[in-house]
Formats: structure tokens, sequence, C-alpha cells
């Protein structure tokens, strides 16, 4: 095992401009189109980014194309990205004051953890759906076997509120985290592999 620290920054726009982001996948859309409801779903959504904005910070939706388009037909000033960029997907990701996903286990929430940065859940997502026995089996590895608390997206958004989801989510994994970030990072495992080949 190792722990590859990502030496990516956060920019200084990012502090200037601190912005909340939005991150469905295409699978995670459809399966809230199927549970709620295009249309609940996108008012729901619509609602995040107004209250986002009351609070004084910028929404950003990263989603497929078809919820974005939805999305900018409504005339809001909400910036938007298709996820097929994978760089930006990172860079975005990584620079945001806090990430809103409705999916728990996804690559991209691994860099958030590991740098202690805020981050929420809506629902459990497609994994969750699909395959729950996968879903428990990634709980014991990304979150120390405890599940994260839902958000609940009917409920306006507030500063406390998410202070405190942040704080009980961080609370109950910071043994798991000290222990992961003490692992070798990926240059002192290819060190340690070479000097075995010789």
């Amino acid at each position: 095992s190792y722990f590859n620290e990502d030496s990516m920054p956060a920019s200084s726009e990012a502090v200037q401009n601190p912005y909340w982001l939005f991150v469905i996948s295409e699978l995670d859309y459809s399966l809230q189109k199927k549970n709620i409801g295009e249309e609940q779903y996108v008012e729901r959504l619509l609602n995040k980014f107004v209250e986002t904005s009351g609070l004084g910070k910028k929404p950003v939706l990263m989603a497929p194309l078809e919820l974005i388009d939805k999305v900018q037909k409504k005339q809001l000033a909400i910036e938007c990205h298709n996820q097929c960029n994978v760089i930006k997907h990172k860079s975005l990701i990584l620079n945001a004051e806090r990430v809103f996903y409705w999916n728990m286990i996804s690559h991209s929430i691994y860099h958030r953890i590991t740098r202690y940065k805020p981050l929420h859940f809506f629902d459990r997502g497609h994994i969750h759906e699909m395959f729950p026995r996968l879903h428990r089996r990634a709980v014991r590895n990304y979150y120390q076997g405890v599940e994260p608390a839902l958000v609940d997206s009917a409920e306006p958004l507030s500063i406390e509120m998410l202070t405190r989801d942040s704080e009980n989510f961080y609370s109950t994994r910071l043994e798991g985290l000290k222990r992961l970030r003490e692992l070798p990072n990926s240059d002192a495992l290819l060190r340690e592999l070479s000097a075995s080949l010789l």
C-alpha cells in the first residue's frame, strides 16, 4: 500500500472566489430521475444554487450535458462543466471550498478526504443501488466502515449545518486518515521496487 499525495495546490482564484461544486454523473442523474422524478430533481438542484448564492458562495455544476442544458435554460448565473474533461474535473474538485455529491463512491472523493476538505452527500448513489455488496466493501475502505450521513436535499443549506456535517464526518475518520498518510508515497514505493530488482 502507498499514499500518493497530489502536489496540486489550491489556486489563488479559488481562494479569492470560493465556490461550491455540485457533482453528479450520468448514472446518478438517471437514478435521481427514476427515484424522485426529473422535474423534482431539477427543482431541488436549482434551489441548492439559489441557497448557495444566498450564502455568498458561487455555485458550480459538474454534470452530464442533458442536465446542464436544463439548468442553462433557467438563465441562472451558474458555471457549468461537463465531466468529459478529466484534468479540469480534478482541478475543480480539489480547489472547491465544498463539494456536494449524489454518490458516495468515487475516485475524486479520495482526493478531498486525504486533504480534510469538506464534502457532502445528498444520496448513496448508483454503486449502492446496483452493487450493494460492493458499496459495503467500499465503505469499509473509503470511510473506515462508517457510512457518511446524508444531507437532506429538500432542506435549505446553511453554513452551520454544513460545518457540523464536515466535523462529524472527519471526527470518525481521523485515525484511519492518519494511518493512510503515514504510508510511503509512490516515489518511495517505486524506489523500493527498483532496489528489489537489483
